[in-house]
């Protein structure tokens, strides 16, 4: 069992739904206070009244194997707080090539903040997917943290580290981990990896990294203006066995409104 790294393509998004972990909003109509300019600086939940929606598009090799050919995918999300603490959200994927049709995984989710002092916050966040290809469901189950330290860095994940299959109750353990670097109040910059898989199922397997491999993202997160972030990431794969054509290369646009 190779590690995998499929959540660090779509990091600039795959929140969108729910949290907004690494993604800057609307300071003036939130208010400061509630929704500061630097990302470190921000809750992982929504503040009441607040909306965003977003788009994200991708691509590279399917399965990360440039043999089996290019796919090309997008989707969308969007997300309300409910109050300061709790923020629903849904999202919707999509294949274009190869075509799924326009049909896809469908997901929401919630995540809730339960400690939020110092440098450390901590939501746990709980979900269901659905993919309507291939009409398989997953619970989501999982803690997105948010640890800042020296001043410009911040230790981070988005949750839902497990999943557990609807039809079999087979389950996926997840750990991945990310660090992020402020550059300036309106530049995030993230380089992400995945430290464990863990397969429990009648024959469970298991994955640990530099063992069965070494997973890299890296992403950027841009705010020309307050009210809209800009994404770019990259997903390298597996590094030990990196030949430049299972590069992945992810974009994404997000707006932020309301009280």
């Amino acid at each position: 069992m190779r590690i995998g790294h499929g959540r660090i393509g779509r990091w600039a998004l795959a929140l969108a739904g729910v949290l907004t972990l690494a993604l800057p909003a609307t300071a003036q109509e939130a208010g400061a206070d509630r929704w500061p300019h630097a990302m470190r600086d921000r809750p992982l939940t929504l503040p009441q009244g607040m909306y965003s929606v977003g788009l994200s598009a991708d691509i590279g090799a399917l399965g990360g194997d440039p043999t089996v050919g290019l796919g090309v995918g997008g989707l969308w999300g969007a997300s309300y707080g409910i109050t300061d603490d709790f923020s629903l959200g849904v999202s919707y994927g999509f294949s274009v090539e190869p075509s799924s049709d326009g049909k896809g995984p469908l997901a929401i989710a919630a995540g809730y903040t339960t400690y939020a002092e110092g440098p450390l916050i901590l939501t746990p966040t709980a979900g269901y997917t659905q993919d309507l290809v291939t009409e398989a469901g997953a619970v989501n189950l999982g803690l997105a943290y948010w640890f800042n330290f020296a001043g410009v860095l911040t230790l981070y994940d988005a949750g839902q580290q497990i999943a557990v299959a609807a039809e079999d109750g087979s389950a996926t353990i997840t750990i991945p981990l990310a660090l992020g670097f402020q550059a300036g109040d309106p530049l995030f910059l993230g380089l992400s990896t995945t430290l464990m898989e863990l397969l429990l199922a009648d024959e469970g397997q298991y994955a640990f990294f530099g063992a069965d491999g070494v997973p890299l993202g890296l992403t950027a997160i841009w705010s020309p203006i307050d009210a809209l972030d800009i994404g770019v990431s990259l997903d390298f794969g597996d590094l030990a066995d990196f030949a430049g054509e299972n590069l992945g290369l992810g974009v994404s646009l997000i707006y932020y409104g309301g009280e």
